[in-house]
């Protein structure tokens, strides 16, 4: 290889290596928001959940089955959120493919659980949380993807990265 080229494989992979670091600050800045936002949505749910029921209805009969759901809606505002902002990082990196994917197999698996659903509890804590967690570990494995984590096994075993890299390097 001539000294240029050698050049230029340095400062792509310097490029390649600084955009990771970004990647990994904001991947680390996004969970911590996340968290928070899934948080006070949670508290926001479980504190609201006491007195929403009545302003909805009088019937007894579904104020039962609405204090019921509460809690489950609740600690899926955690799981929600999450989600959606690894799907904003998986987006970002060019992981729309990856997504459509998941998202398919994850509303086939959560239709297949809503048609053995026996009440509205069965519908949001199993189905409607299979649906959130599939979708957010297929967005996990992208944004994992992006932050390099998977390079140097597949260097390891098929001697190249498997993923073609989705950071630009001008």
């Amino acid at each position: 290889k001539s000294n240029a080229s050698v050049g230029e494989e340095q400062r792509m992979k310097r490029e390649r290596i600084k955009s990771r670091q970004a990647i990994r600050s904001l991947t680390w800045y996004m969970t911590r928001f996340a968290f928070i936002q899934g948080t006070l949505s949670t508290f926001a749910v479980l504190i609201l959940g006491k007195v929403a029921p009545s302003i909805f209805t009088t019937d007894p009969l579904i104020r039962t089955h609405l204090n019921a759901l509460i809690p489950h809606l609740a600690w899926q505002q955690m799981l929600v959120s999450f989600t959606l902002f690894m799907e904003s990082l998986a987006v970002g990196g060019n992981h729309f493919r990856l997504l459509a994917v998941g998202t398919t197999l994850s509303t086939y698996t959560a239709m297949v659980i809503l048609s053995r659903a026996q009440s509205i509890v069965d519908i949001w804590s199993q189905g409607i949380v299979a649906l959130f967690v599939g979708r957010f570990l297929t967005a996990t494995l992208g944004v994992l993807e992006l932050n390099g984590v998977f390079e140097p096994i597949c260097r390891l075993l098929f001697g190249r990265p498997l993923f073609r890299s989705r950071l630009q390097t001008k």
